[in-house]
């Protein structure tokens, strides 16, 4: 797994709070497949997500017109 996209940062992220708080330990071959989880719920949810990679663009439902973040910085 690369830690070019932000999602894959978060799952490890998530996968540690699992371990910290004694819920489950997410083998790092498993932390694709989280990071696929959360970007699934994202995208379900219908939650506009900002990228961050060079010339990326909000995606998502709501990135429709209306519903678009402000841009950061």
């Amino acid at each position: 797994m690369t830690m070019n996209d932000p999602i894959d940062e978060i799952a490890e992220k998530v996968a540690d709070l699992f371990a910290a708080r004694g819920y489950a330990f997410v083998e790092e071959d498993h932390l694709e497949a989280l990071a696929a989880v959360l970007s699934a719920f994202l995208l379900t949810a219908g939650i506009a997500v900002h990228e961050t990679r060079p010339g990326a663009e909000l995606t998502g439902p709501a990135a429709a017109p209306g519903h678009a973040l402000p841009p950061s910085g």
